[in-house]
């Protein structure tokens, strides 16, 4: 898949800021797992469909990664939200816990800054 562009990270950045706003909206069902709203669901399946996601993100030093987001490259927050949106799958709840945490927004951020030419990355 080809690198993100300018559009795509604005996209993103749309997309994360809709989701954001439905972190309140995060339930539990009776087994004491999430439920996310539409727009957190649309973030995830949006960088999975998108130039965002990488495959081999598991070859990544994801822990790593995790700790140093302001220095990653681009591959490497490709596949930080590549993490994100594969966590929930073997670790119900890893994404609100990355959601609340904050680290969602700053990879995000990153990314915005690392495709455009903005000087804020989250200011839109």
């Amino acid at each position: 898949m080809s690198q993100p562009t300018e559009e795509e990270a604005k996209e993103l950045l749309a997309k994360f800021r809709e989701a954001e706003a439905a972190i309140p909206q995060i339930v539990e069902d009776r087994s004491g797992y999430p439920v996310y709203p539409k727009p957190i669901n649309e973030f995830t399946r949006f960088i999975s469909l998108s130039a965002w996601s990488r495959t081999d993100y598991s070859a990544f030093p994801l822990q790593e990664l995790k700790g140093r987001i302001e220095e990653v490259n681009l591959d490497e927050v490709r596949a930080l939200l590549t993490l994100v949106i594969r966590m929930e799958r073997f670790s119900p709840g890893g994404l609100k816990t990355l959601l609340d945490e904050g680290s969602v927004e700053k990879m995000v951020g990153r990314a915005v800054q690392l495709t455009t030419t903005n000087q804020d990355p989250l200011s839109s």
